[in-house]
């Protein structure tokens, strides 16, 4: 897992220098630990409304720091603060549904802007997951519902751990 500090603070949107900075840096680490990528987290907060100008720039940031062709097939994108009422289920439906009409757009509009690097794949084939990682979870069915995910990103993660074919070096 990468932190990555600075590819979206205030300060890296005014200097472009210092967002250079932090992308080189974290690119030298990597090389000189020799650090095999076979997946990527990103994690993005579920309250907020839309996918800001802020968490698509990160984004571009980390296909310049992994510029692999099927960078999209290697990103798992989590929503996290996910814990709104479990009994009512066709209203989370719904809400995952209005949240996918308005980020497919935004996605495939970034995909197009790096498909010189990075293969385009439908907004369908992203791996989004819902989590609920801040409140304690207020019934049995929330817990469950959050237990299940857990299991299938351990799952995933397990994929990408150990599936040896999965070696991604730098094109």
């Amino acid at each position: 897992l990468i932190d990555t500090p600075g590819l979206s603070d205030s300060e890296t949107i005014i200097n472009e220098n210092i967002d250079n900075t932090h992308l080189n840096e974290i690119k030298d680490i990597i090389d000189k630990e020799k650090i095999e990528i076979r997946g990527i987290l990103y994690l993005i907060h579920f309250q907020c409304e839309r996918f800001d100008a802020d968490e698509q720039k990160t984004l571009l940031n980390y296909n310049t720091i992994f510029p692999y062709k099927n960078f999209w097939k290697l990103l798992i994108i989590i929503y996290t603060h996910f814990y709104k009422d479990p009994n009512d289920d066709e209203k989370i439906e719904q809400i995952k549904n209005d949240r996918r009409e308005s980020n497919k757009n935004l996605f495939c509009q970034l995909m197009e802007k790096i498909k010189d690097v990075s293969d385009m794949i439908p907004y369908e084939d992203l791996n989004i997951k819902y989590l609920n990682s801040f409140s304690e979870p207020k019934n049995d069915k929330m817990e469950k519902n959050n237990e299940k995910t857990r299991i299938i990103l351990l799952q995933i993660l397990n994929k990408f751990s150990f599936d040896k074919k999965r070696k991604y070096h730098d094109p």
